[in-house]
Formats: C-alpha cells, structure tokens, sequence
C-alpha cells in the first residue's frame, strides 16, 4: 500500500481518473507533449485549476511544451495505484451487477479484477455471468479469505446495503464501492466510496433547472 508524501485535497482526488483518463488518450493518439492549456481546455477546467492539482504530483512542466505525456501518464497511474491489482467481489446479481460483471476488461485496465458475484436469490445462484459465477452469499466471507479479496461493490436495494457492508467489511475486504440509494457505515480501517448513479442526475436536473 502506498503512503502519501503529502495530503491531497479530495475535490483533487477526485479529478484524477480524469486527467489520467484524458492523457492515455493523449498518448494513444502518439501526442508527446500536453500543456495545461489543453488538458484544460480537454476536460472544461481552469488552467488555474490544472495547474494547482498538478501542483501536487511529483512531475514539473517545461516551458512552451507542457508535460511529457509518458511520464504524465506514469505518475498519474502511481498516484491512483492502477498497477497493483485490486481484487473484488460483487454483491447482487441484478441488472446493475450484471452490468458490472460485464464490465471487466475495462476494470482490469486500471487495476481492478472481479472475481465473483454473490446474490441470495436461489434462482440467480449457479448461474454465470460473463465470466463471472454467481455464488451464494454464505459462501461470501470464506470465498473473500481465500481469495484474498480487497474490494467489495454493493449492489442491492438499499434496505440490504448496510447489511452486505458488514458481511464484506467481517470477512475483510479494506475497501467499498456502494451504488445502493443510502448511506453505509464502515470502521476507519476500511475506505467506501458511494456512487449512487441516479444522484448525477439529480445533479444535472437541478442545474439544468437554474437560470443563468
């Protein structure tokens, strides 16, 4: 596990999958260099703005060229930790578990590899998805032992989710990815993110409803 040089706000931490999102595809498109005028003008920030978070990455700009993308890149993965494997599990085999599952190649590209989906439903149980097999969830705290499980993604209605959380956090996994509507508690040891896909769209519709 890493350890910080040095603290990172979070809106910072927020934007870097985008800035690492934006300079792969630069490189991808055999760009050498990028100036924080076009990662700016690429992904609707500031130049300020860019700037000041890469002020917090250990890599400097040179003058009229901008940042070596390479090396961009790299420091970039290192600071989000993409080379090491995160290995994770799926609770919830409905639609947007599935979806997930399906999702797997791209999870692998940035470090993250799923292993199986859990679910209570006798009737999902067995089944395969993608290349994912469906277990059932009192097979969930042995499987996450065994398998040295790092991540759990909750994926069940919302009355469930505080519930799941606790199985997964008992059996040991040290990080979580909630999408249920509601808030989970987790000990300090234990890092969650919640990502309730619906809320952005809240979010869109009260800006779209605001007058300039």
């Amino acid at each position: 596990m890493r350890t910080a040089e040095r603290d990172i706000p979070a809106p910072v931490v927020q934007r870097l999958p985008e800035y690492l999102w934006f300079v792969r595809r630069q490189r991808d498109e055999g760009q050498q260099w990028v100036s924080s005028k076009r990662i700016a003008r690429g992904l609707a920030l500031s130049e300020s703005t860019v700037r000041q978070d890469f002020s917090f990455l250990p890599i400097s700009g040179r003058a009229r060229r901008g940042y070596d993308v390479a090396r961009l890149d790299d420091v970039l993965s290192a600071m989000l930790d993409v080379k090491t494997e995160k290995r994770m599990v799926i609770v919830g085999a409905g639609n947007l578990g599935r979806a997930l599952a399906q999702q797997h190649h791209d999870f692998r590209r940035f470090g993250f590899r799923a292993f199986s989906l859990f679910d209570i439903e006798p009737g999902v149980i067995g089944q395969k998805i993608g290349r994912l097999a469906v277990r059932s969830m009192d097979r969930l705290a042995a499987y996450v032992q065994r398998e040295s499980i790092d991540v759990g993604v909750v994926a069940v209605p919302p009355l469930a989710a505080q519930r799941v959380t606790d199985a997964l956090v008992l059996a040991g996994v040290t990080g979580v990815v909630n999408f249920a509507p509601t808030r989970v508690v987790v000990p300090r040891k234990v890092r969650v993110v919640h990502a309730y896909l619906l809320s952005q769209f809240l979010v869109l519709s009260y800006w779209m409803g605001v007058s300039d």
